[in-house]
């Protein structure tokens, strides 16, 4: 890929205009695997929970 202006690429510096290689395999797809909604636990439960068994909220009264 040519660029207008210097780019850096594996620790090799490119001045603008030059051909700059590209690497085929970080736009690849094919080694990140499938996930599906099933595989996704939420765990908002738990924190609401929490928030509901501490009983005392807001600040705290003064003390002299």
């Amino acid at each position: 890929m040519i660029y207008d202006h210097i780019v850096k690429f594996n620790g090799k510096y490119y001045n603008a205009g030059e051909e700059v290689p590209e690497k085929e395999e970080l736009l690849s797809t094919e080694n990140i695997p499938d996930v599906s909604d099933e595989d996704i636990t939420l765990e908002t439960d738990a924190v609401v929970s929490e928030a509901k068994s501490s009983g005392k909220r807001g600040r705290p009264k003064k003390t002299e």
